[in-house]
C-alpha cells in the first residue's frame, strides 16, 4: 500500500486488512500495439472502524498509490443500505472510467471526459476501419441497459463526492492522484447537472448532464423473459438429479423451494436445518421460514443464547462467523430486503407459500432423505446446505449449484439458458405464472414473491408471447367478421 494512502487510513480507520482479488486489466487483441495503462485491482477490505474488535468486509479498489479514499469511504457508508454485489459493481465502475481517464494523451475537461466514456461504453475502442485501438484499453461495445446502470451507478457516487451544498470547488485536501481525478470529474459532474445548471455561468449545463444519463434504445419494456416449462418440471426432479443410482435430494431439494416456493436462487443458503419442519396442519407438508440472516431469530437449542438472540449474534458467538450475504467469494449468498414478515417475538423471515401443496410435500420428502445424508457430516457453520463430497460438510455454494441444475437441465434434453428458462432464476418466472393463471391476486402474489412494491412483480406476471397473441386473435374473433386492413376503394 502506498505511503501517500497510509496517514488517510490510520486515521478514518484504526486497521485495514486488504486481500488482492484480480487485476482488472483489459485483455488486448494481439495485433493491437498496447500502450501502457495504469493498473487497478479490487481488492477485499476488512475494516475494523473503531478499537474494538467488530469489523466488516467490503470490496475497493486499490492503485499504484493505494487504497481509493473516496470510494472506500462511499462504499463503508453505503454498506448497509447495499449489498456487496452493488459494491463490486461499483468498484468495476470507477476502475473502467479511471482507465479511460489515464489512457487519455489529453485529459478532456471532467464533465466532457465523462460524456465521452459513457459514448465509449456504447460504442467501444477499437476503431471501425483498421480494428486498432492506441489507448489500449480494448473495450468492446456494451448494452445500452449495462451502460445505464454503469453511468447511474458512477453518477450517485459523484453527488455524494459533491452534494449540491458542498463548496463551489474541488477538495484541495486530496493528495492522491487518482482520487483528485474522480473528485474533480465529481466536481465537473456536479455543475453540469440539470438540476443545478441554471445556477453556473459554464458551457456544460443540464443539457450536458443529459445527454450523460438520457441514452436510450427507445420506449420499450423488457424482452419476455421465460419462465421454467412446466411440462419439463417433473422429468427435472424425477430423472435430471439423478445419475445411475444416485439421486441428489439436496439439488432437488432447493429447486423445489425455487419452483414451489418463488424464492430466489440466493435464498435457500440462508437456511439452519431447524428453519424446516412440518406444518401443524399436514405433517407431510413442509413448513419453511427463511430468516433473515442478521436479524431472523436464532436456533433456542443453545441453552448459552437468550430467546431472542439474533443471527448475527448466535453466527458470531458461537461459530466466528458473518452473515454469508456479508461474505466475499464463492460462499457469499445475496439477500434482497423486500417484503419480510414478523412474528410477534420480533423474528422476522420469508414465508414460503408453496403453489401446489404437492410441491411441499415433495420437497419435505427429499429435505428429510437429505437430512439423513449429512447426520454425521461434520461441520464448522449452522447452515443446512452442505457439500457432500470434499470438502464434506463445508458450505454448499451457489455457483455449484447452478452447475448442478445446468447437468440437469441438459440430462433432460434440454439447454440451460437464462433466455429459455431453464436456469435457476427461470422456477421463480414459473412460480409467478402460476400464481397469476390461477387468478391469485396481485397483492397476494407481492406477498408470496416477497415484493417490497407491486410493480416488481410486473416481470414475473406478465403474459407470454404466446398468450398476448391468442388474446389478440380472440378479442378480433369477436367481431364476427375479420377486419378491412387494405384499402379497397380504388
Amino acid at each position: 500500500m502506498g505511503n501517500s494512502c497510509t496517514p488517510w487510513c490510520l486515521l478514518r480507520y484504526p486497521k485495514l486488512v486488504c486481500t488482492a482479488y484480480r487485476t482488472g486489466l483489459a485483455t488486448p487483441r494481439q495485433e493491437v500495439q498496447m500502450k501502457r495503462v495504469a493498473a487497478f485491482s479490487r481488492v477485499h477490505v476488512e475494516v475494523f472502524p473503531d478499537s474494538t474488535g467488530s469489523s466488516f468486509k467490503v470490496y475497493a479498489l486499490l492503485t499504484e498509490c493505494g487504497l481509493l479514499p473516496s470510494l472506500l469511504d462511499y462504499v463503508v457508508e453505503m454498506r448497509t443500505r447495499r449489498g456487496l454485489s452493488w459494491q463490486y459493481k461499483l468498484v468495476h465502475d470507477v476502475r473502467l472510467f479511471l482507465e479511460y481517464l489515464t489512457a487519455q494523451e489529453q485529459h478532456s475537461s471532467g464533465q466532457q471526459a465523462f460524456i465521452q466514456f459513457s459514448q465509449r461504453l456504447l460504442t467501444g475502442t477499437f476503431s471501425s476501419s483498421s480494428g486498432m485501438d492506441p489507448s489500449g484499453l480494448c473495450w468492446t461495445p456494451r448494452p445500452i441497459e449495462e451502460r445505464n446502470r454503469i453511468v447511474g451507478r458512477l453518477t450517485a457516487f459523484f453527488d455524494w463526492l459533491h452534494p449540491s451544498n458542498s463548496p463551489n470547488h474541488p477538495n484541495p485536501g486530496i493528495d492522491d492522484a487518482y482520487g483528485k481525478l474522480l473528485d474533480s470529474a465529481a466536481f465537473e459532474h456536479r455543475k453540469a447537472s440539470a438540476f443545478l445548471g441554471h445556477t453556473w455561468r459554464n458551457s456544460y449545463s443540464a443539457s450536458h448532464a443529459r445527454r450523460v444519463a438520457q441514452v436510450r434504445g427507445g420506449a420499450a419494456d423488457a424482452a419476455e423473459v421465460k419462465a421454467f416449462p412446466e411440462s419439463k418440471f417433473n422429468d427435472l426432479i424425477e430423472d435430471g438429479f439423478r445419475v445411475g443410482s444416485r439421486i441428489s435430494h439436496r439439488d432437488i431439494a432447493i429447486t423445489l423451494l425455487l419452483h414451489g416456493g418463488g424464492l430466489r436462487v440466493s435464498e435457500p443458503f440462508h437456511l439452519f436445518p431447524t428453519d424446516v419442519f412440518p406444518n401443524p396442519d399436514n405433517p407431510d407438508l413442509a413448513l419453511v421460514f427463511v430468516r433473515h440472516p442478521s436479524f431472523g431469530r436464532a436456533p433456542t437449542t443453545n441453552s448459552n443464547l437468550s430467546r431472542g438472540t439474533t443471527r448475527r449474534e448466535y453466527l458470531s458467538t458461537v461459530w466466528g462467523l458473518v452473515p454469508r450475504n456479508e461474505l466475499t467469494g464463492q460462499k457469499f449468498a445475496g439477500w434482497k430486503e423486500g417484503k419480510h414478515e414478523r412474528s410477534p417475538d420480533g423474528d422476522i423471515y420469508l414465508r414460503v407459500y408453496w403453489a401446489p401443496e404437492e410441491l411441499g410435500v415433495k420437497f419435505f420428502y427429499h429435505w428429510r432423505m437429505y437430512l439423513e445424508q449429512i447426520i454425521d457430516a461434520p461441520r464448522r457453520h449452522p447452515f443446512a446446505l452442505v457439500n457432500l463430497s470434499s470438502p464434506i460438510g463445508s458450505e454448499y455454494c451457489i455457483g455449484k449449484y447452478e452447475k448442478a441444475h445446468a447437468a440437469a437441465v441438459r440430462r433432460i434434453g434440454l439447454i440451460p439458458s437464462k433466455f429459455l428458462g431453464t436456469s435457476p432464476h427461470g422456477h421463480r418466472h414459473a412460480y409467478g405464472q402460476r400464481l397469476r393463471r390461477a387468478g391469485v391476486h396481485q397483492t397476494v402474489i407481492q406477498v408470496a414473491m416477497h415484493h417490497m412494491r407491486m410493480e416488481s412483480q410486473g416481470i414475473y406476471t406478465g403474459p407470454s408471447h404466446k398468450e398476448t397473441q391468442d388474446a389478440v386473435f380472440v378479442a378480433l374473433s369477436k367481431l364476427g367478421k375479420p377486419l378491412n386492413c387494405g384499402d379497397n376503394s380504388k
